[in-house]
C-alpha cells in the first residue's frame, strides 16, 4: 500500500511536471529521499501500479527513472540561487546522483 501511495504522488504531479521533463532520456527522474527508500523491494510492486493512470485526467508517465543523491541537496540549492541572480555554477548534475530504478511501461 505504502509504495502505491508513494507512486500516486508522483501521478498527481504529473499534470504540473513540463512535458521535456517527462519525454527527455530516462523520463520522468525523480530524486528519491530517506529512510523510506531503503524499502524499495518490497515498495516496488505497489509504486508501479500507483503509476499508472486511473482516469482520463491522469497524465500517462512512459519511463520513470528514480535517483539517490550521492551529494548534498545544497549543491542543486545553490545553484538555484545563483542563476536567480544571473550566475551559472559549474554543477554536474549527472555526477551528483545514481540511479536505483527504472521502468518503461508498455
Amino acid at each position: 500500500m505504502a509504495g502505491e501511495m508513494l507512486g500516486r504522488h508522483i501521478l498527481a504531479l504529473a499534470p504540473k511536471v513540463d512535458k521535456s521533463l517527462l519525454e527527455g532520456e530516462g523520463g520522468l527522474q525523480v530524486v528519491c529521499v530517506g529512510s523510506v527508500w531503503k524499502s524499495w523491494d518490497v515498495l516496488r510492486e505497489g509504486f508501479l501500479r500507483g503509476m499508472l493512470p486511473r482516469n482520463d485526467r491522469d497524465v500517462t508517465i512512459k519511463t520513470v527513472t528514480l535517483l539517490e543523491l550521492k551529494q548534498s541537496c545544497a549543491i542543486g540549492a545553490a545553484n538555484l540561487g545563483a542563476r536567480s541572480v544571473g550566475k551559472k555554477l559549474p554543477v554536474k548534475y549527472a555526477a551528483n546522483a545514481t540511479v536505483f530504478f527504472s521502468h518503461t511501461f508498455s
